[in-house]
């Protein structure tokens, strides 16, 4: 019988390499903008998010077009 961890262990890389090669994610440093970026998304607020999402499309955004789409739409809803 295997080990409970040695099962979680197999299942998380595997979901990770998954989720790698979904969002085409090939180098290191894509790898570390799409960490971040999703890193980004989980402190907007939900209005905001789906905004992101939206202009987004099928593509992702690495953090420096994140974050300017996001500075866009917050500006935007100052006035």
């Amino acid at each position: 019988m295997c080990a409970p961890y040695t099962l979680f262990g197999s299942r998380v890389k595997n979901l990770f390499l998954f989720y790698l090669q979904n969002r085409k994610a090939k180098t290191v440093e894509q790898v570390i903008d799409l960490l971040v970026s999703d890193r980004i998304k989980e402190t907007l607020s939900p209005v905001c998010l789906r905004h992101v999402l939206s202009t987004e499309g099928t593509e992702w955004f690495g953090p420096e077009k994140l974050t300017e789409v996001i500075d866009s739409y917050e500006n935007s809803q100052m006035y």
